[in-house]
């Protein structure tokens, strides 16, 4: 009875992660965005391109599959892109 609690233990186990791993191919990020784990802090954006995080150490370990900005690049809330800092407000 226990090895077979075990082998469906296993089972849902590989299931959940295959289910997780499909997951992230469902996210199709634009041009100059990668998929990644959502920070604890917000991403920098044209109107506050410093992160002023103050609650880092509250963060959990669950990564949620979001867009982020490549590189340098931050976010331009009007138009929802990722550019260059010298390019916000244009």
């Amino acid at each position: 009875m226990q090895s077979f609690l075990l082998a469906v233990l296993f089972v849902l186990g590989v299931i959940v992660n295959l289910t997780w791993a499909e997951g992230l191919n469902l996210i199709k990020c634009p041009e100059n965005e990668f998929r990644g784990c959502k920070p604890c802090c917000t991403e920098p954006t044209c109107k506050q391109p410093q992160s002023n995080c103050l609650l880092a150490f509250l963060c959990t370990r669950d990564c949620n599959i979001i867009c982020r900005c490549d590189g340098e690049l931050i976010r331009d809330t009007a138009t929802n892109k990722c550019v260059k800092q010298s390019e916000c407000f244009k």
